[in-house]
């Protein structure tokens, strides 16, 4: 039998996840933004998730740093690549309820990532505040990840939010990145 998921645990287990990631960026002082499934929630239609995805600037140095903070909240991680610009962390912990909490965070190592952190947009999600990345960067970060749920998120961006993207933007960053092909075969399939 399928387990019902209350939408009250859903708002507990991911509030307390992005205290913890959240606290733990702002004593750094870094610069961070919600990404993935949680933000294409918050900018076109929920989706299921099991993780909180941010992008953060921060030196190597500082990246320890967090890595040492969040272990103080009971995190392992995992670190792909070196410290700092281009780096992926990924943090687990269970918690006393028995509930997984994963954080992935990719350290901001391209122009692109350090642009989209400047265009983040501060939000109110599950009364915190945070700062989001926009329609136009979601959809770069998905094209150029690629995978199938990745793609099919682009659809929903660019249908919630059509008429309102920067669509000049979209193409100049999608040429960039060599994704362009994969965003007009969405734009195409949903008709943006």
């Amino acid at each position: 039998m399928a387990r019902r998921h209350d939408p009250s645990e859903f708002q507990r287990v991911f509030g307390e996840t992005l205290d913890d990631a959240t606290s733990g960026f702002e004593a750094l002082g870094a610069r961070y933004m919600l990404i993935g499934g949680l933000a294409v929630g918050i900018r076109s239609r929920e989706r299921a998730t099991r993780d909180v995805d941010f992008s953060l600037a921060a030196s190597p140095a500082e990246t320890d740093r967090l890595i040492a903070a969040m272990a103080g909240r009971g995190y392992s991680s995992r670190l792909h690549g070196a410290a700092g610009p281009g780096a992926v962390v990924r943090f687990h912990r269970v918690s006393e309820d028995g509930i997984d909490r994963w954080i992935d965070v990719l350290v901001a190592g391209t122009e692109f990532e350090e642009e989209a952190l400047g265009r983040a947009l501060p939000v109110r999600f599950l009364g915190r505040d945070l700062r989001v990345a926009t329609a136009e960067d979601l959809i770069v970060f998905k094209l150029i990840a690629g995978r199938l749920q990745d793609l099919a998120d682009v659809g929903a961006l660019i249908e919630d939010n059509a008429g309102a993207l920067d669509q000049g933007y979209l193409d100049r960053k999608s040429d960039e990145w060599g994704v362009r092909e994969a965003l007009d075969r969405v734009r195409a399939a949903v008709g943006g």
